[in-house]
């Protein structure tokens, strides 16, 4: 289950950096380096049911040991700012050793103000195992274990006009996800992200935006004929609207129009609503609630669909025991469809059509000292997909040391 400790690390490693940025100024600058060690059994690593983890020759449980080093930074440059976050680490497989691999991910943010302008260009990287439970069925299952995935981002957000009023707002952005698989190859793909509306902000009602995106994904390894590239486009007409109520709770909600165009037939496109909600509340000093639930299309690196349609909502909790000890809780649920052009179309049978993903998790962290931490883990996941083939469920649980060397 690489996939869900990796998220659960990458979050952690961005909340500190929040929770470190919010208790300072936010002229202040902040660095911090450190080193952790995660040790944890994971009773289905390949995330696949029996069959499906003896046809790739691997066994289901597991120990993993992942060494990484880690950095936050925060820097202030008068009015403009850059933030800065990063992780590597290397997972080390006690029986699995096909699986080891590099952990690495990065994301900076930076805030530029230029006379009634503000420019937000971010940078992401990640790069790790590939997910083994979404792959299809390939003739020789062994061959299409050992793949590296990479995605990497590069956007830029500006709007321009009074701190109060109306706003011009524009974006533009790429990205690209590589497989070092050959096999998987066929997945890599590209996309460029447009965007352009406009914004109201008043301090007694909070943000409002309209706005026009387009998003134009190609896959340059798989060509048709006459040498042009499988992909589609997505068109998306909406509104967003955000507010802080106080200290305790603030939110964000976006509603949208989504019309899919696929480059090759698939049995029908997507038309039809998107929408996404974030709330978090302070119910108490010691205690935060967080819900999301989102509707959307999107790019899939793991398998051979064109793109999925995702529905998916999260709860989850965190409670300060005291000073020393917090504890946090979450579920998620995400509801698939598999979508897949002319140019790559589904095996029969052992096609992935659709999935239900269920995650249960649970932390407990103990700071002995403001350098050092200690998090205990665990967690459950089940998927149902169409057939048997794609089922799988599962538990891990570990132990993670964290100690920063410069605060």
């Amino acid at each position: 289950m690489n996939r869900p400790i990796l998220r659960a690390t990458v979050a952690t490693l961005a909340l500190s950096v929040a929770t470190a940025a919010h208790a300072q100024s936010v002229k202040d600058d902040m660095l911090s380096l450190g080193f952790e060690l995660q040790l944890r059994h994971d009773s289905n690593v390949a995330n696949s049911s029996d069959e499906r983890t003896a046809q790739r020759g691997l066994v289901k449980a597991e120990q993993v040991i992942s060494p990484a080093a880690t950095i936050a930074l925060r820097r202030a440059f008068g009015p403009h700012s850059v933030q800065l976050s990063a992780y590597a680490g290397y997972d080390f497989h006690t029986r699995n050793t096909r699986l080891d691999s590099e952990r690495i991910s990065l994301d900076a943010t930076g805030d530029i103000k230029a006379s009634l302008c503000r420019v937000s260009p971010t940078i992401s990287y990640s790069r790790a195992q590939s997910e083994l439970g979404y792959q299809l069925l390939d003739p020789d299952p062994t061959l299409v274990v050992d793949n590296t995935q990479a995605e990497q981002t590069y956007s830029a957000n500006i709007s321009c006009g009074p701190p109060v009023g109306l706003r011009a707002q524009g974006g533009f952005g790429y990205s690209r996800g590589d497989n070092s698989n050959p096999r998987r190859q066929t997945s890599d793909y590209e996309t460029y992200n447009y965007r352009t509306g406009v914004g109201y902000t008043q301090p007694s009602i909070g943000e409002i935006s309209l706005y026009v995106s387009k998003q134009d994904t190609t896959f340059p390894n798989r060509l048709f004929s006459n040498g042009e590239q499988d992909g589609y486009s997505v068109r998306r007409y909406g509104a967003s609207f955000a507010r802080d109520i106080g200290a305790r709770l603030s939110g964000s909600l976006g509603y949208y129009y989504i019309d899919v165009d696929s480059r090759a037939p698939v049995s029908r496109d997507f038309q039809g609503s998107g929408y996404n909600l974030d709330l978090s509340l302070v119910a108490t000093p010691r205690t935060r609630l967080r819900f999301n639930i989102n509707k959307d299309v999107q790019t899939a690196l793991n398998n051979d669909a064109l793109y999925t349609r995702t529905g998916s909502y999260g709860v989850a909790a965190d409670y300060a025991v005291n000073e020393r000890l917090t504890i946090d809780a979450g579920y998620r649920f995400e509801n698939r469809r598999y979508v897949y052009s002319g140019f790559l179309a589904p095996v029969a049978d052992r096609a992935l059509l659709n999935d239900k993903f269920q995650t249960v998790t649970a932390n407990a962290t103990y700071r002995p000292s403001q350098k050092l931490s200690f998090t205990l883990f665990g967690g459950y996941e089940n998927r149902n997909a169409n057939g048997t083939f794609f089922d799988y469920d599962g538990y891990f649980v570990g132990l993670t040391g964290r100690i920063a060397l410069v605060r």
